[in-house]
């Protein structure tokens, strides 16, 4: 069986219903995500998320405003493969997790860079060769572009998979928006080590 043989009805039952995965015919994952795993993650990501969320209310800093809503983000995509681990070829399961697995990262590299500037003002900012607004805007940018490559591969892969077709090249400009995020915190691990040995602290 494979999915050009099913009619529209069945199609349709399929995407949104909940079918165990049945042989030869695949599903949006070409897998059956573990359900191990995304329970283990949604409860990881629950307690880091709350828990940031109520760090915020407490010292209102950004770095935790920024945890906080990239742990409930990732939250919501560990739900949704926990879903899809026995529901494999549901559509809202699977553009559940698409949609926030791939967003979530840019918070925590926004927490990341803002931490980053805090330090800089901290041990002042003659150690570090960008200032610590700049290193915001440099890589916060960086993400956003990074953020436009992966939501335009969600919104592909969303409409083959409403569709019935293959998510695949969806998949792959994700990847390549992933790829963009790891060269951008590439460049802002480079600086980051160019400014720790400058402090005398650590000289």
């Amino acid at each position: 069986m494979n999915n050009d043989s099913l009619t529209s009805y069945a199609r349709g039952d399929l995407l949104n219903g909940c079918k165990a995965l049945v042989p030869g015919l695949r599903n949006a994952y070409g897998y059956t995500p573990s359900l191990g795993a995304g329970i283990a993650f949604s409860t990881l990501f629950a307690i880091l998320g709350f828990g940031h969320l109520v760090r915020s209310v407490q010292k209102r800093r950004w770095t935790s405003y920024l945890l906080a809503i990239s742990g409930l983000i990732e939250l919501v995509g560990w739900v949704g493969r926990a879903w899809s681990s026995k529901c494999p070829y549901n559509k809202i399961a699977f553009l559940m997790q698409i949609t926030t697995l791939v967003v979530a990262p840019i918070f925590i590299a926004a927490g990341i860079y803002v931490c980053l500037g805090y330090l800089i003002k901290e041990v002042g900012p003659k150690y570090s060769l960008i200032g610590p607004k700049l290193y915001l805007w440099i890589f916060c940018i960086a993400d956003v572009v990074s953020l436009l490559i992966q939501a335009g591969g969600a919104a592909l892969a969303s409409a083959a998979t409403n569709g019935g077709k293959d998510p695949q090249p969806g998949a792959k400009m994700m990847v390549g928006g992933i790829i963009f995020q790891l060269v951008s915190l590439s460049g802002w691990s480079e600086r980051d080590n160019a400014f720790i040995p400058a402090y005398p602290l650590f000289s």
